[in-house]
């Protein structure tokens, strides 16, 4: 399924989820540059950490997506919901591959509180041509760009997946995924923690 855009914010809690974050990125770009090639890969993976811990908690955005067809999605719809937002882009080959999985988990958690929503920052013709190629179970939503770079301000790397809570607060942030299929198996298997572990709150 393919939806447009129309977006729409609580201003508070954009202001705040915005602040924190930017204060959140500054802190992972802050002397990076001094590290050495070799050094760089592993404090990359560690601030990666840091900055999920750094954003855990804070309040998403609230949102209003409006389909093809005129159906309306509204972030209120996620209340009591666990939701994982995945951002991503058809030429970048760790999102493409992490589509098996995410459909896997649509079908797994169908009859539960979940929803994945996935935001594409590849404009219409190349969302299409893509999505004839390849099965996507779960809501995809084209022209994200803009979205994603700043009213999201997610965009560290694609894919990158955000969990949210039943009261729509971070809980995980993630950039990157792997290739390779014990790489793929084993984000599976994190992700479906994280799920069960707030479906179960």
């Amino acid at each position: 399924m393919i939806f447009g855009i129309v977006f729409s914010a609580t201003f508070l809690d954009a202001q705040n989820y915005e602040q924190t974050l930017k204060q959140c990125l500054k802190n992972f770009h802050e002397g990076l540059g001094q590290f050495t090639k070799e050094k760089a890969a592993a404090e990359i993976e560690r601030r990666y950490n840091v900055l999920s811990q750094c954003i855990q908690g804070q309040k998403f955005p609230a949102f209003n997506l409006t389909t093809y067809n005129g159906s309306k999605y509204s972030s209120q719809e996620n209340i009591n919901k666990v939701v994982l937002l995945n951002f991503w882009i058809t030429k970048s080959p760790t999102s493409v591959a992490a589509i098996p999985m995410l459909n896997e988990l649509t079908d797994e958690y169908k009859d539960k509180d979940f929803v994945i929503l996935s935001f594409s920052a590849d404009g219409f013709t190349a969302l299409t041509n893509f999505l004839k190629e390849h099965l996507v179970k779960y809501r995809v939503f084209e022209k994200s760009r803009e979205l994603i770079n700043h009213q999201f301000n997610t965009l560290l790397g694609y894919p990158t997946h955000i969990f949210l809570n039943k009261k729509g607060e971070v809980v995980e942030y993630k950039v990157g995924g792997g290739l390779k299929p014990e790489e793929l198996k084993k984000e599976k298997e994190e992700f479906k923690r994280i799920i069960e572990e707030e479906l179960a709150k």
